[in-house]
This record gives C-alpha cells, sequence and structure tokens, in this order.
C-alpha cells in the first residue's frame, strides 16, 4: 500500500503543491533547468518526427498525439546501430523494483546488441538516487552518461565534468539526431546552463497536475461534474460527503487549495512577474483567501479525516470510492484509468477543469514541468560524445516506431507478445524491461491507453480544453542556487502553518506572519537569484 506521511502530502499531489509553497519551480536545483536563454544559445530546431500517423493529431500549442492503438505495422526509423561495440556506463534511477542484472537480463542483453555496445547499466532506486548520484558525483569516476537532478551547483557541476552539447544539438545541428529533434522546443529550454546546452529533456506533457472526478459517481447522484464557480463547486463537496457512508469529498486540502486558487486566476504555482519584479505565489491576496476557504471546507467535514496529522492512501481511497474528487499529476490518468476499470467497467475518470471563482473572473490552469529530469553525457572526445548522442537518440525513438517497440518492451516473444497490433508485456518483460531505460532518454510524450481507447480520446479532449487556459512558470529554465539549498525547509515552513490553518488550530492572521518568515529565512535570496537571471536574459 502507497501511504504518504505528512511532510511529503505536497508530493504526492503532483509537484505543483510542493512547488506551490516553496518555489520549487521546473527550473529550480528540484527539478531540472538552467538560464534558458542566456547568452541566446539556440535551442535545437524542432523537426516533428512525420514517420507515424497519430489517431488524434498533436498541436503546436502543446496537446499531444493521441493513439487508440498501437500502429499494425511500426516503422522503422534508422538504418545503423548507434555504437561502436565498445563500453559504455549508464547510470538512472528507475521507478519500480531493481531488474536482475545483464547476466541474468535477457533485455540489457538484447539493448547491448541492439545498440551495438557492451553496456553496463547501473539502476538505483528513486527514492536512494539523489543520495547515490551525490556519491558518484563526489567520487569523480562518472558514468558516460546519466540522468541528473536532485543535487545542488548543477550549472558548476556540468560545466567542470560533463560534455558542452551545444554544437552538437543546438540550432540545425540536432537534424544529425532525427529523434532528438523530434523533442518539443520547451523541454529543451530546462537543458541550458551558464548559456550553454548542457543535457537532454525527458519530456513530459504541457498539461500540469488536475482535479479529477469519478464521473460515475457524480452522475450517479445527479451532481454536475463541472461547477460554474466556487459556489457550485463547494455545494459539489458538500453533496458528495457523507460520513456515516464512509465517503467524503476530497482526497486532500491542498489539492483543494490549489484548485481554489486557480479558479482566482493564479497564473503559476510559484513566481509571477511584472517588469522583471517577482512575487511569490504565498504572497499572493489570492493564497490567504484560498487557504481561509479551505478552513472553511475542513469546518464543513468533506476532507478525509486522515488526510493531515498522519498517513492516508489517497489512491486507494479514489478508486475505492471513498473520496470522489482528488487533485494529482497529469501523468496519473492512465493508471487511474486502468484499475477503476479492472474494478467495475462502468467506473468512469473525469478531468474538471477549475471554473472562474465567480461571474466575471476568469480562471487558468499551471502547465507541467516540460522534462522531467536531464540526461548528462561524460566529457569526452567530439567523436566519442556523438556516439553516446547516436545512442540517446535511439532512446527517444518516437512512439510506433520498431525502435520504440525495442527500448520500451524488450524482445518480442519474451518480453512481449503481441495482441492484435497491441504489444502486452510478459511477466519476463515486467521483470526485466519494465521502465528501465526510461531515464536516460525519452521521445515526446503520447497518448496511449492499451486496451481504451475511449480514455485516450478523453484525455485529448481534456488537452484541448485545458492547454489554452494553461500557463507557465516565468522563472522555467531559470537557477537559483538558494532553491537547490533551501527550498525544501522553507517549503516546510509554509506547510506546516498552511495545515494548522486548515485545522483551525491557527488564525488565518497567522499566514502573513509566516510568510515574512520565509522571505527572511531565504525567500527574498532564493526572489533576488531568479530577478538576477531574468535581467541576465532581457
Amino acid at each position: 500500500m502507497t501511504t504518504i506521511q505528512r511532510r511529503t502530502v505536497l508530493g504526492a499531489l503532483g509537484g505543483a503543491g510542493a512547488a506551490a509553497l516553496a518555489g520549487c519551480s521546473p527550473g529550480s536545483d528540484q527539478a531540472p533547468g538552467g538560464t534558458a536563454t542566456e547568452a541566446a544559445v539556440a535551442l535545437p530546431t524542432y523537426a516533428p518526427y512525420q514517420g507515424v500517423k497519430p489517431d488524434l493529431p498533436a498541436s503546436t500549442a502543446g496537446v499531444e498525439a493521441g493513439f487508440l492503438r498501437y500502429p499494425a505495422e511500426p516503422v522503422t526509423g534508422l538504418t545503423e546501430k548507434p555504437g561502436t561495440g565498445g563500453p559504455v556506463v549508464a547510470m538512472a534511477s528507475n521507478p519500480g523494483p531493481i531488474p536482475p542484472s545483464a547476466d541474468r537480463n535477457r533485455y540489457l542483453q538484447a539493448m547491448s546488441e541492439f545498440l551495438n555496445v557492451d553496456l553496463n547499466l547501473q539502476l538505483t532506486t528513486v527514492a536512494d538516487y539523489t543520495s547515490k548520484l551525490s556519491t558518484v558525483v563526489a567520487g569523480g569516476d562518472l558514468p558516460d552518461i546519466l540522468q541528473l537532478y536532485g543535487i545542488p551547483r548543477i550549472p558548476d557541476l556540468l560545466e567542470a565534468r560533463f560534455a558542452d552539447l551545444t554544437e552538437h544539438v543546438s540550432g540545425d545541428a540536432v537534424n544529425d539526431y532525427p529523434f532528438l529533434a523530434n523533442i518539443p522546443t520547451d523541454a529543451w529550454r530546462t537543458c541550458v546552463f551558464n548559456g550553454r546546452l548542457y543535457g537532454l529533456p525527458i519530456h513530459r506533457a504541457a498539461v500540469g497536475p488536475i482535479m479529477y472526478s469519478r464521473a460515475d459517481l457524480l452522475e450517479a447522484k445527479g451532481l454536475n461534474g463541472q461547477p460554474k464557480d466556487f459556489a457550485e463547486f463547494k455545494q459539489l463537496c458538500l453533496d458528495l460527503t457523507d460520513a456515516r457512508a464512509n465517503r467524503w469529498a476530497c482526497a486532500t486540502p491542498n489539492g483543494v487549495k490549489i484548485f481554489i486558487q486557480q479558479m482566482l486566476g493564479v497564473a503559476s504555482p510559484d513566481w509571477s512577474e511584472d517588469g522583471g519584479r517577482l512575487t511569490h505565489i504565498a504572497e499572493l491576496e489570492q493564497t490567504e483567501q484560498a487557504i481561509g476557504l479551505v478552513a472553511e471546507l475542513w469546518q464543513a467535514g468533506v476532507f478525509h479525516p486522515d488526510s493531515l496529522g498522519g498517513s492516508v492512501d489517497v489512491r486507494a481511497l479514489f478508486v475505492g470510492d471513498t473520496t470522489p474528487l482528488i487533485y494529482n499529476n497529469y501523468t496519473v490518468w492512465s493508471g487511474y484509468a486502468q484499475q477503476l476499470r479492472a474494478t467495475d467497467p462502468e467506473v468512469r475518470l473525469a478531468g474538471m477543469l477549475p471554473p472562474g471563482f465567480d461571474a466575471g473572473s476568469t480562471s487558468c490552469l499551471w502547465k507541467g514541468n516540460p522534462s522531467y529530469s536531464t540526461v548528462a553525457i561524460k566529457q569526452g572526445e567530439p567523436g566519442r560524445v556523438a556516439e553516446l548522442l547516436r545512442i540517446a537518440n535511439v532512446l527517444a525513438a518516437p512512439f510506433g516506431t520498431t525502435e520504440y517497440l525495442q527500448v520500451k518492451y524488450g524482445v518480442e516473444g519474451v518480453h512481449y507478445t503481441m495482441d492484435g497490433s497491441e504489444p502486452t508485456p510478459t511477466e519476463t518483460g515486467t521483470l526485466e524491461a519494465t521502465g528501465v531505460i526510461n531515464y536516460l532518454g525519452s521521445p515526446p510524450a503520447v497518448l496511449y491507453d492499451p486496451g481504451l481507447p475511449e480514455v485516450t480520446e478523453q484525455q485529448h479532449a481534456y488537452q484541448e480544453r485545458a492547454i489554452p487556459i494553461s500557463k507557465q512558470t516565468p522563472v522555467l529554465g531559470h537557477h537559483s542556487p538558494s532553491q537547490g539549498s533551501e527550498g525544501a525547509q522553507l517549503s516546510a515552513l509554509l506547510e506546516d502553518t498552511q495545515n494548522e490553518i486548515f485545522q483551525g488550530r491557527k488564525p488565518i492572521t497567522e499566514w502573513k506572519a509566516t510568510v515574512d518568515r520565509w522571505r527572511k529565512q531565504g525567500g527574498d535570496k532564493i526572489r533576488t537569484e531568479y530577478e538576477e537571471s531574468l535581467a541576465r536574459n532581457r
């Protein structure tokens, strides 16, 4: 069972929760990012791959391509193997159990042959990866390719230890690596440090965390799943709550706070900019208003009683009919849908857009981080760097190619079988191949739900409504050293006071005093560092 401790509740809300408190932006040291336009570096020219036609089109604004099934005839995008036969050491985190080592893993053996290298893949659990990465970096014996995130002083580290990729992939140079050229421009902004390109992005959807609803439960009660204002949303929460029946409207209060902030038009999870001056989200009147409204909802009993002050399996509450509303990352939509359908084929999931707070007001959504993390390449001779880029190019093979099947699924008949045109992992595939190389290279994200084409259609329709009202943080791709070193502690300071106000243990007036402490203890320093980076890019 997945339990979420009090300190990590915000992280369970898709990452935006912590960012909304401490300024942990998509451009901070807690995520990939540098100074995206400093020194006028030319970002890689975007050249969408034309070899595979989706069922539902992508858009330049960020709506993802949708596939209702895997293409019946996958195309082969490359004609030569990328490697030269020598050893390649790679290191990354792994979201699931660590798979068997190469001597007992047919997937890794097949990947060595497929890439024409002797692949030595070193995997560490997500929970332990930052510690392992720090140890490896300090030791000096760097892998050839590695996933980089979660450690401070990233710009200095990259410049000192890793390959400058600017001449290899900036502008039209990226055309030598057509699958890397297929990655949207915004994702590359997170890979620029000190005015140079020092990494490759792991692309993610433009749409950010959202409010999910159990559409089947709402319809059964005759309730509208898309309220027109805050008053209707509040009434929806009251109507869904029945403590005697073990049902509360919402899983966690912080997600509802963010949803209300979006109703009030707050345009970013961390900073807003006006003429080069930054204001943190904690300093906004709308944030104080949203906290006060959540406190009222807490008193009305619409939140699960264990959502603060303990641990709670929010996924189980949502899937198990206990809390019909949950705010979480967009990327969990498919997983929720699969799990719900396995329980009951009639169960349906929907994404709720934030309405304007009241008549005449305008709401917005927050865009997601366009890259999950950065892939860095060890310094070396130009020919060696080019070889490693060719390998990364293959790992970024687009959905619908034979290369994608090899990288994501493994060997047909061993790691997956075909159910019609759908690749279906075997038990061996689940053990040896699932997610193993996801964070060393990645194609653009697409919408694909095996066996559930209607879910893909629902997600695509949601994106078409959500993207036009979604906004990106102004500090995307900008660097604050203090955010990396002090951001977590500052997040905890704001989180603790917020939760006390939610539960009625502190008055709402305490919020301003806490924000003052946040500023003095490091918030103003972070602001200054971001403003200086913004000024350099004018």
